[in-house]
């Protein structure tokens, strides 16, 4: 059963930081197309 429960551990983390790095990427992706609005709107 201990190595169940350690694969059960083991994929809650690898999902849980799936989550952080999808959020993470999101908010580069937003940031990145906000700076090419402003150099449009300068341009």
């Amino acid at each position: 059963m201990n190595l169940f429960y350690f694969i059960l551990i083991v994929l809650g983390i690898c999902s849980t930081i799936q989550l952080i790095v999808g959020e993470l990427e999101m908010k580069r992706i937003r940031g990145i197309q906000k700076q090419e609005e402003q150099d449009g709107n300068e341009k």
